[in-house]
């Protein structure tokens, strides 16, 4: 893989999203960043170091040795849209923490909300007027479920099994992965490390699912699954971040990256007949050794998510490539069409658009990004050590499903 020099920053070639102006202020406010809003045929731009393409949320300096993870996006039924993080690396806060920030105009100026400490892997989402958390208290840790009834600025502590600790023995992994409401039920997946601990192969999936009507705190309102292991076949070293899907026939699956090399890039999809899961198989999904989040979308009949497609596969290691993120979607779960590069940059070493998650608004589709990028003292720490949290704006993204790469 190559690394451009630091002279060459200035002329790193920067697939972004074509800018378009915004209406200012009310009087007297400080007037916000523009939203940089995307089209789905490219557009040329150049990004300096220190100014990452979209909207900054937040930023650490490559150097401080804290990381920006896990974002979680989420469009409030009233309006406002929240992201929220954690921190990883080297010197990481403990306990573990989770930020969730807020805005009010759209993604164009961000209001840091909460830091929630013991609160780790989060899925940020809304039921019945309140914002939860659901996510491990630490890396592999109890599976927790917190509550705001404030806009996110205060949260209930999951201090027992009453109020939000949901499963306390076990290693639990997951990602900031959509949960899905299924006839009466809110549907959730996380995996849990079995023996013998290996990574990613011993993680294994399986389901949450509550009454809609219940109180998610109360753990034992919650059912879950058995947990189903990676088979001795599988592709690759095994499987992570699940996410739960409705399909068009209305049945529950589970969606899985697959950690893959040097062949070419898969997706797990897992079957649950209402007492067990089952693997259905392991098709071809470019991206699909990376996380990634699937929406469903009423108004166009499609899902769409966002991958960090390899330019040319097989490569050695394609969950190493993350400095392209291309917008797909499909209406069946099964054939996928590739329709823009979104965000791209030719240093693959040191940059990453990573583990977007995205929200339908209207006629846009907005997302954030786990994002690397160059700060002006240099590049960032490498593609997954990332310093920034960054929010963009697609228009008219139902337009894209017309166009097919």
């Amino acid at each position: 893989m190559r690394t451009i020099s630091r002279g060459a920053w200035l002329a790193a070639a920067l697939t972004l999203l074509a800018l378009s102006s915004c209406s200012a202020p009310g009087a007297g406010a400080a007037r916000p960043a523009p939203l940089r809003e995307a089209r789905c045929e490219l557009g040329d731009s150049v990004g300096a170091p220190g100014d990452p393409p979209g909207i900054v949320v937040a930023h650490r300096p490559a150097a401080s040795g804290q990381y920006l993870g896990s974002p979680s996006l989420l469009a409030a039924s009233d309006g406002t849209l929240y992201v929220s993080h954690d921190v990883f690396g080297p010197r990481r806060p403990e306990p573990r923490q989770t930020h969730v920030y807020a805005s009010q105009d759209g993604g164009r100026s961000w209001v840091a909300r909460a830091v929630v400490e013991g609160q780790f892997w989060s899925s940020l989402f809304e039921h019945q007027s309140a914002l939860y958390l659901l996510g491990t208290e630490t890396g592999l840790g109890a599976v927790v479920i917190r509550r705001s009834r404030d806009g996110g600025a205060t949260w209930t502590d999951p201090a027992s099994e009453e109020t939000g600790r949901l499963l306390r023995e076990g290693r639990h992994h997951t990602a900031p992965m959509p949960l899905v409401l299924h006839e009466g039920r809110l549907w959730a997946s996380f995996e849990e490390l079995l023996p013998p601990f290996a990574w990613p192969r011993s993680l294994s999936p399986y389901l949450l699912s509550v009454d809609a009507d219940a109180d998610l705190l109360d753990a034992t309102a919650w059912q879950r699954s058995v947990a189903i292991s990676f088979p001795d076949e599988g592709p690759g070293e095994g499987w992570l971040e699940t996410q739960p899907v409705i399909t068009p026939g209305g049945g529950v699956r589970l969606l899985s990256r697959v950690d893959v090399r040097g062949e070419h890039e898969r997706m797990a999809v897992l079957g649950w007949d209402g007492e067990r899961l089952q693997v259905l198989g392991f098709p071809r999904f470019a991206g699909g050794s990376k996380k990634f989040t699937v929406r469903w979308d009423p108004s166009t009949r499609r899902y769409w998510t966002l991958v960090n497609e390899v330019e040319e596969e097989p490569v050695r290691l394609p969950a190493a490539v993350r400095n392209r993120l291309t917008l797909v979607s499909s209406r069946d779960l099964e054939s996928w069409s590739s329709h823009a590069v979104l965000l791209s940059h030719e240093d693959v070493d040191h940059t990453g658009f990573q583990y977007a998650d995205l929200a339908l608004v209207g006629e846009d589709l907005v997302f954030v990004s786990r994002t690397a990028y160059p700060e002006v003292s240099g590049p960032a720490n490498d593609y997954h050590n990332s310093n920034y949290i960054t929010f963009h704006r697609l228009a008219r993204y139902a337009e894209c499903a017309a166009r097919a790469r």
